[in-house]
């Protein structure tokens, strides 16, 4: 039986009609819906909207011009697909259409849907939120569970999409299916659970999420005895069937204003808080390393620690690391963060405690997490404020806070090779090295001894702060040709492109920093050598 609803406008020709498959269908079972706009443009895709029970996908559209009598006329259909998801009596419509001819009006149209064709209590889909009520920012969590005594093919969900949450960022739903015995009878199990991010204070529906579900259906056997068709009637045919959980409804609520901490960065669940020091005495110019780890039931992903800054260090925070799960059906989130201090004086310092602002919801109150005071004790001497610049061709005091200088100190040093026939060994390819800069510089301008320009390794200085620079410079030179950038451009964080030599090449970066700061070198000369003539 098809069911159409046609309403001719005030211009003659213009009409929308609106037809349905049949009026009467079962839980699970889909139909074709058609929208025809006639003689009248629409723009877009006309939005339906249908009772709760039913689902309604667009499809796609199709186009048509028929002549009759002279008269020419152009119509143009829409096409949906109607789901029944749960038994009852539902309205669709009248439908509102704008079209170039006026708005044109549907009249309303009912759909009987009765109890699903075949299954039992078994096959049921279950699907909560956990929670009656929720704060703005806090992070609930959607599981649906459905199981059968069928022979389930596939399975597939598509998650709810809901006014006022919206699907947490970091995570995606996760499906789970296995097989279960109860009284002896086997069971498949499929579960879903969805991260919702509740964005708008108010009462809020969560509708169920649906399932798609395709069974075996044993194929009916004829009469006879014909040995192929015995064969095929082993085998049997897939039905879809169509499930859906049921709406939940939660009150979401706004976060207080009264005690409101000036940092609060939007964090809303239980966390804890854990930070590890890599060392609690260090010499100037070396780094003491925070690692830090933040971890609850509230969303992380952008979150960054609150800034920091300590007299007689230079702060630097790396990219966090986020990842969130589900464990054992609850949401769960962690941050890891690296916080890395460069002493620049010595001295005994105290490390303030790392302290976040949240707000818990158990509590409906504002709370904070924080570690403990760190001390540190720094040996050895300050850093000299004389610096080198690479940027020119003539070394220049330039302001020791940029970010494209070499500062250097006068105590600075590099450990010697531990034997002396290094330098024999090198003294030929640095002769080689030192013969090919001077024939590719035949022509160039001639540079003044004061910059420290180093293009090979026989060239090293002798006086150690201007050697520290040097190698610098060769490490810069050798790295930055490997990665296509210039030399004085040339940033820590860029050596991460270097591959399998990238923890080399950033090993040999801090040990020249912590020459340069007055910490002393962490790798002798030897292995500078190496680690540079590997990046050639």
């Amino acid at each position: 039986m098809i069911a159409t609803i046609v309403l001719v406008a005030a211009a003659h020709a213009a009409g929308v009609s609106v037809d349905v498959d049949t009026r009467e269908i079962r839980e699970g079972q889909t139909i074709a819906l058609q929208v025809v706009v006639t003689d009248a443009s629409v723009r877009g895709v006309p939005t339906l909207r249908v009772p709760e029970g039913l689902e309604l996908r667009y499809q796609g559209q199709s186009q048509s011009r028929t002549i009759l009598n002279f008269e020419s006329t152009t119509s143009t259909t829409f096409r949906y697909a109607l789901t029944a998801l749960r038994r009852g009596s539902y309205t669709l419509g009248p439908y509102d259409l704008a079209t170039a001819a006026g708005v044109l009006r549907s009249s309303p149209l009912t759909v009987e849907v009765g109890a699903r064709a075949s299954g039992g209590v078994a096959d049921q889909l279950v699907s909560e939120v956990g929670v009656e009520r929720a704060w703005v920012g806090q992070t609930v969590v959607l599981h649906a569970r459905f199981q059968t005594d069928k022979a389930l093919v596939q399975a597939r969900w598509s998650p709810p999409s809901a006014d006022g949450f919206t699907p947490e960022a970091g995570i995606e739903p996760t499906v789970s299916e296995g097989r279960i015995s109860e009284d002896g009878k086997p069971y498949s199990v499929q579960e879903l659970w969805v991260a919702l991010h509740a964005s708008r204070p108010g009462k809020q529906s969560v509708p169920g999420p649906i399932l798609q579900a395709q069974f075996v259906v044993a194929r009916s056997r004829r009469g006879g005895s014909d040995p192929l068709f015995d064969e095929l009637s082993r085998f049997g045919d897939v039905r879809g069937e169509v499930y859906a959980g049921e709406t939940r409804t939660v009150e979401v609520r706004p976060l207080p204003t009264e005690g409101r901490p000036a940092d609060f960065s939007g964090l809303v669940g239980t966390f804890a808080l854990d930070v590890k020091p890599s060392a609690t005495q260090l010499a100037v110019g070396e780094t003491l390393t925070l690692e830090v780890t933040l971890a609850g039931d509230g969303a992380l992903t952008g979150y960054t620690l609150p800034p920091s800054t300590l007299d007689g260090f230079r702060v630097y925070d790396d990219q966090p690391v986020v990842s969130a799960a589900f464990v054992d059906g609850a949401y769960r989130a962690e941050a890891h963060f690296k916080r890395a201090l460069v002493a620049l004086a010595p001295g005994t310092y105290t490390v303030p405690a790392v302290s976040v602002s949240t707000f818990d919801p158990e509590r409906g109150d504002w709370s904070a997490v924080a570690s403990q005071p760190l001390t540190v004790t720094v040996t050895g001497s300050a850093a000299a404020p004389a610096v080198v610049s690479y940027a020119g061709p003539a070394s220049t005091s330039v302001d020791s806070r940029a970010e494209d200088i070499l500062p250097v100190r006068t105590e600075a040093s590099v450990r010697a090779p531990v034997s002396p026939w290094w330098s024999l060994v090198l003294l030929v390819p640095g002769a080689i090295l030192v013969l090919v800069d001077a024939l590719r510089g035949w022509q160039a301008r001639p540079r003044r001894v004061t910059e420290v320009r180093v293009m090979g390794l026989a060239d090293l200085p002798s006086e150690p702060e201007a050697r520290v620079a040097a190698w610098e410079r060769l490490l810069r030179e050798r790295a930055g040709a490997r990665l296509g950038i210039p030399a004085d451009a040339l940033r820590r964080e860029d050596l991460a492109g270097l591959g399998d030599l990238a923890g080399r090449a950033d090993d040999a970066w801090r040990a020249l920093e912590g020459a340069r700061f007055g910490g002393g070198a962490t790798l002798s000369e030897q292995d500078l050598r190496v680690i540079v003539e590997a990046l050639s």
